[in-house]
């Protein structure tokens, strides 16, 4: 479960570092190693509270045991069996709260906070049962054309690629800037350097090319399982509307993207998660302009930091030993590293 495939690159330590991508992941390598072992010596609780004030906020995404064509392959799914293990152990070492709680103040030593982006439907099968049997809030970042039925495109591409490579890559690499991109590195690719028009093009010839997806529809919550799993402990947050890369939205396509007002009835969180963390000035301060209290990163990628930024971790080991060291270990030292070479 790793989101760095579809997310800002997490290997750059700052912008013009000395370290190599390869010096970096093995450093993040040896880290990772030492936090396994700091955590079987039984130094987990003294490490956690050198920094009792810092808010560990988790990002998590598709919770399900066979990845469908759809996110297989992203990286963003966790196995049930695994995401149970994650929180039993945020339940021994943190004091969890809701977003409404974080929103309002509330302040307690060691606080952890739990996030879902994209409102898959495999939350409210795999995830919400785990966190009921432990009393555990959570809050999910819904896509506003999911909720009312429509497909992301994130997840129409990867369903093409997967089912159909061959017409797939065929049809991607005959496109402008796509032509000598390779499979792996497609998705990437087009969140990073495709505006949103370039992206609709791309899917109408998807949808032109290949057959109808099966089972397209039960791949996000529908409004009626958003409103039966209110009552069960979830809040809901607004994701934009399509999972466009923000920054490279014109002025207007930003003005519809941050329009939460066809899925405002399933809201109960004024709080907004950037799609693939992509943020700048000028989409905190739209943000900010309609009343949005918190916003989710995936990493310190906003020119001037807000204070209602909220950094996210996405766990992406199956063991205790593995979060505590990323959570604990790993990303404190390469946070504290950045900023030492910025």
């Amino acid at each position: 479960m790793n989101t760095r495939l579809l997310q800002a690159d997490s290997e750059t330590l700052a912008p013009r570092s000395p370290f190599s991508r390869k010096a970096v992941r093995s450093l993040r390598t040896l880290l990772r190693a030492t936090g396994v072992c700091l955590y079987h010596l039984g130094l987990a609780r003294p490490i956690i509270n050198l920094s009792p004030v810092r808010t560990r906020t988790l990002l998590y995404h598709a919770v399900e045991d066979q990845p469908g064509s759809h996110t297989a392959g992203l990286g963003m799914s966790i196995s049930p069996e695994a995401f149970a293990r994650h929180l039993d152990y945020y339940q021994q070492h943190y004091n969890i709260l809701s977003m409404k709680d974080l929103v309002q103040g509330k302040v307690c030593p060691r606080t952890a906070v739990l996030t879902f982006d994209d409102g898959y439907a495999s939350v409210g099968e795999n995830a919400v049962p785990a966190l009921e049997k432990r009393g555990i809030p959570a809050t999910v970042y819904l896509i506003g054309k999911a909720v009312n039925g429509g497909m992301v495109w994130v997840n129409q591409l990867n369903h093409a690629l997967n089912r159909h490579p061959q017409v797939t890559m065929n049809l991607i690499n005959s496109l402008p800037g796509l032509a000598n991109v390779a499979r792996e590195n497609v998705i990437h690719h087009v969140q990073t350097t495709f505006p949103p028009q370039m992206i609709e093009q791309l899917m109408m010839r998807l949808e032109q090319s290949l057959p109808p997806a099966a089972n397209a529809n039960q791949l996000f919550l529908t409004p009626d399982q958003i409103r039966e799993l209110k009552t069960r402990g979830i809040s809901f947050g607004f994701h934009s509307n399509d999972h466009y890369n923000l920054r490279l939205c014109s002025e207007q396509t930003l003005r519809q993207q941050l329009d939460s007002s066809g899925i405002d009835a399933l809201l109960d969180s004024r709080t907004f998660a950037y799609p693939f963390g992509y943020c700048g000035d000028r989409e905190a301060d739209r943000l900010e302009a309609r009343g949005f209290q918190k916003t989710m990163l995936v990493q310190e990628d906003t020119p001037h930091p807000r204070r209602s930024n909220l950094m996210r971790s996405e766990p992406v080991g199956r063991s205790a030993a593995q979060v505590f060291a990323q959570l604990e270990v790993e990303e404190p030292v390469m946070l504290w590293l950045r900023g030492a070479l910025a």
